[in-house]
């Protein structure tokens, strides 16, 4: 079976909030949070971030533990 490639449009929209006046969006990627592979703005990067256990957020090359 041939395997056909769909083309998709990307916005520059926040996931979450909706919003198209962000300066930056990141991609969010977990295994146990809503907002997973998804597009985020700063602010609820941030809090999608902080409801992550620390054993998803020691994954991420910018976690620092505080112990």
């Amino acid at each position: 079976m041939l395997s056909i490639d769909k083309k998709r449009k990307l916005t520059f929209k926040c996931s979450r909030c909706l919003t198209t006046k962000a300066d930056k969006l990141a991609w969010f990627q977990s295994d146990s949070n809503m907002w997973a592979d998804s597009l985020l703005c700063r602010i609820c990067f941030n809090e999608a971030f902080n409801l992550l256990t620390t054993k998803e957020k020691m994954t991420w090359g910018f976690y620092a533990s505080k112990k």
